[in-house]
């Protein structure tokens, strides 16, 4: 909540442009993921994350935009897959690493 309310300081200049800006901070409220459930109130009322469209992203019938850069679009697309794919098997690792430390630091056994 502190986050969007930082944002509606930076976005919104003068009272007149809160009227503007207040939309965008609701969409970004019911899309942002809850601390504990991993889940924004938009997929808890629906069932599916809510799908935003990325600023720059182009558009699915791309008239005006060149095949190039339609190209570089789904590369840098899928490496992004690919590297949050690795980050998170690097995490997983590291926890299982952690918890194998802290076992053997404190001695403990795994239950019977």
């Amino acid at each position: 909540m502190k986050q969007q309310v930082e944002h509606l300081k930076i976005y919104a200049h003068d009272d007149l442009t809160i009227e503007q800006v207040i939309p965008v901070i609701e969409v970004a409220l019911r899309s942002s993921a809850h601390s504990r459930l991993h889940l924004s109130p938009y997929e808890i009322v629906s069932g599916r994350p809510m799908r935003l469209r990325i600023p720059g992203e182009p558009p699915l019938t791309p008239s005006d935009v060149k095949p190039d850069r339609v190209a570089y679009y789904r590369w840098v697309s899928m490496e992004l897959i690919r590297l949050h794919a690795a980050m998170k098997e690097a995490r997983q690792e590291q926890k299982v690493q952690d918890k194998q430390m802290y076992n053997k630091a404190h001695k403990t056994t795994p239950p019977k």
